[in-house]
């Protein structure tokens, strides 16, 4: 269903809020307010939304490939099996948001924070996260192979059988994490140069109970 942002905004502010498969690719919201909104299986490809308030939306299967999300609000925002490939998110806050079975493959999440999140089964092949907040985020099953986690907090984060592949993991700190099961070898090297390892549960289910710096 086609659209135009001025009639989602006009909609919304008469508070409308079910646009279940609306057609927005390439539209322009910047900066708007669209918290608890409903766009399950939208289309939101090559989408602007810097800096929009998305908390508590529901964008369950929507189609944000090559998004532009840098600095937008998703707070406990669901985006289970939404595609967010090549999409820009840094500074982004998604903290408790559900991104279960996401395809977030290529994505910049830059600095995002992600507090709470749930990123299990997600595809986030060749993504990038630096100096993101990842405390306490669930990664179960989830493929980061050929990715980058550069300076980020992952206390506490789980990582269960994690497809960790050609992931470079330099100076991430993994305090308290769960890597029972995941795959740091496989085929090829996972560069764990200065990451730092207390407290944390290793794929043979040994526990490093060190301030390791590894490299």
């Amino acid at each position: 269903m086609d659209m135009t942002v001025e009639e989602l905004l006009r909609r919304y502010a008469a508070g409308d809020r079910n646009f279940s498969g609306v057609d927005l690719a390439r539209a322009k919201l910047n900066r708007v307010d669209l918290s608890g909104i409903h766009l399950e299986n939208a289309n939101l490809s090559r989408a602007e939304l810097r800096c929009a308030d998305l908390t508590g939306a529901d964008l369950s299967g929507a189609n944000l490939r090559e998004a532009t999300l840098t600095g937008a609000e998703m707070r406990n925002t669901n985006l289970r099996g939404a595609n967010l490939s090549r999409a820009f998110l840094d500074s982004t806050d998604l903290s408790g948001a559900d991104l279960s079975y996401a395809n977030i493959e290529r994505a910049d999440l830059g600095s995002i924070c992600a507090v709470n999140a749930n990123f299990s089964g997600a595809n986030l092949r060749s993504a990038r996260f630096d100096v993101a907040d990842l405390e306490r985020a669930n990664f179960t099953g989830a493929t980061l192979s050929g990715g980058f986690i550069y300076e980020s907090n992952l206390r506490d984060a789980l990582f269960v059988g994690a497809d960790l592949r050609n992931t470079d993991l330099f100076q991430a700190g993994f305090w308290g994490a769960d890597l029972s099961n995941a795959n740091l070898m496989g085929s090829q090297r996972v560069d764990l140069d200065d990451a730092i390892l207390y407290n944390t549960t290793m794929p043979d289910g040994s526990i490093i109970n060190n301030d390791c710096r590894c490299g």
